[in-house]
């Protein structure tokens, strides 16, 4: 899927282009399925991100059981207007429903034991850390926080302190020592959990300190960033490393415990998508997928999609903008509290969220208004909140654009219509027309949506590789130029295109390009 998509990014198409995605019983849909296959959880999620990241691509995903006529997943490559995600049991089409949860407890289970020993991963992390106090008051607990990185000796914690210097250390050893005071034990380690025989000697290890492993938190995970197309094969390993590899190594090594709980940290994203996060919606949504196959072999399996957490986690080490999600963001004590619930509430999974009280059309996007079957509560709220954006008073009127760096009487229709369009993406009043995309604060998100935009006005002349290939203004007024002087439809041999390219009119790319039709066509 990768490398198809790779190969797409550079190609000029017109038309749509449809991708139907088929895997086999990934979803727990009837119960009746002979054996689920969470691994096409990354499928799944790769493909959502990827359709929009490539607005030109449909790209859509079809869970059928052995019972599925071949002509039923056939017949899905004609509906134009589709959710993302079907499934096919006993030859019945079902889609996604979404719906509020009371999360009443459930007598078996019993929260957390007195005394026993609990393993969470990224356990040196934001999330880690707040899930690691709020156990210590809930119960006197063995806690074993598993990070990559561990801590220093508990000797150095008071010079470390004293200096000042070393903020995330002195954090991390705060909260070690506030659980500390909770009465639970805290054992620290450094370990990668992606790596099988590290963990097992480690697992061991803490077996024998702590009389047993009696629940797991999984919260380790690694953020992706930027555009599929623009990651190499090793970040994107990197990224799938820790919640794929490490959940299957996690639930190899303890299957032999006597685990209360297994507890899984996906992502809001998984349900929402999101440019830039391919990688990171297809590790989630592979533990969107595990609890219900956990469930299949008897163990207490619990995948929670969070929304964003405020000031720690991800949403510190990245500085990440919640003004762009539909769901409010937690306090790391709701956070913490609302864990708390999930440990007793007895449920596979479970979407943690509270929707904004006003919200653009644009900020919901296509997944949650077109993907899912929303309960009536929920298609209520959303209504509601979308009223409350529309009467909000309408925003101050753009002033004229300015553009720098340029004499007026050489500026071409061109340069104009696209700097037009890249001061509406970056929502900036003036632009020099040679200054870098990536010194405007340029990011993957951005690059889609101008992409969309050009698309709009341009229909078939850029593809998105465009937008990083000519990274100004001009050089991309100049790319327009050349490709308004060549007619689309034109018919040409290859000495032709040779004479345009020595001619200058076309760049040894777009020769290659033309030379690959003309030869496919012959």
């Amino acid at each position: 899927m990768y490398s198809l998509l790779d190969g797409l990014f550079v190609q000029h198409f017109s038309g749509d282009l449809r991708i139907i995605l088929v895997c086999d019983e990934a979803n727990r849909v009837t119960g009746e399925e002979g054996g689920l296959r969470p691994h096409h959880g990354c499928l799944l999620g790769l493909g959502k991100v990827a359709r929009e990241e490539f607005p030109q691509v449909q790209i859509r995903l079809v869970d059928v059981d052995r019972r599925t006529p071949p002509g039923r997943i056939v017949n899905e490559f004609s509906l134009r207007e589709a959710p993302y995600q079907v499934a096919y049991r006993n030859g019945e089409r079902y889609v996604e429903r979404l719906r509020e949860a009371a999360l009443e407890p459930d007598e078996e289970q019993p929260g957390l034991r007195e005394g026993g020993g609990y393993v969470i991963t990224g356990g040196t992390g934001g999330l880690g850390l707040e899930i690691g106090k709020q156990m210590s008051r809930m119960s006197r607990v063995r806690l074993h926080l598993i990070g990559r990185r561990g801590l220093p000796a508990r000797e150095h914690w008071e010079a470390i302190a004293a200096a000042g210097a070393e903020k995330q250390q002195i954090r991390q050893i705060a909260a070690v020592q506030e659980m500390e005071r909770n009465g639970a034990q805290v054992q620290i380690h450094a370990a990668d959990v992606a790596e099988e025989e590290q963990m097992r000697s480690l697992l061991e290890q803490i077996r024998t300190e702590s009389g047993g492993i009696h629940g797991v938190v999984h919260a380790a995970g690694v953020a992706g960033e930027g555009l599929l197309v623009r990651k190499t094969a090793g970040q994107i390993r990197e990224v799938l490393s820790a919640k794929v590899s490490g959940t299957w190594v996690l639930d190899q090594l303890t299957r032999e415990d006597d685990l209360i709980f297994f507890m899984m940290f996906s992502s809001m994203s998984t349900l929402m998508g999101g440019m830039g996060q391919s990688d990171y919606v297809a590790a989630n949504s592979y533990l969107d997928l595990y609890a219900d196959w956990m469930r299949t072999q008897g163990r207490k399996g619990i995948t929670v999609n969070w929304p964003l957490w405020q000031e720690v986690g991800m949403a510190e080490v990245y500085e990440v903008d919640n003004r762009q999600s539909v769901f409010e963001s937690l306090t790391p004590r709701q956070g913490a509290a609302i864990y708390g619930e999930l440990l007793q509430a007895g449920r596979s999974r479970v979407i943690v969220g509270q929707l904004k009280r006003r919200l653009a059309k644009d900020t919901i996007g296509q997944s949650l208004m077109n993907d899912y079957v929303l309960s009536e509560s929920l298609n209520r709220q959303l209504r509601r909140s979308l009223h409350n954006t529309q009467n909000l008073n309408g925003t101050p009127e753009r002033t004229e654009l300015i553009i720098k760096d340029a004499n007026q009487l050489q500026m071409t229709r061109s340069h104009k219509e696209i700097a037009q369009i890249l001061a509406k993406v970056l929502d900036v009043q003036e632009l020099s027309i040679f200054a870098n995309f990536e010194d405007l604060g340029w990011n993957s998100l951005l690059a889609v949506r101008l992409h969309k935009e050009l698309e709009a006005v341009f229909p078939g002349l850029f593809a998105i590789s465009d937008v990083f290939s000519y990274p100004t203004v001009h050089d991309m007024a100049v790319y327009l130029e050349r490709k308004r002087t060549i007619p689309q439809k034109r018919e040409m041999t290859i000495e032709q295109v040779m004479g345009d390219l020595e001619d200058g009119i076309i760049t040894p790319e777009e020769a290659e390009v033309l030379i690959g039709k003309i030869s496919g066509a012959v």
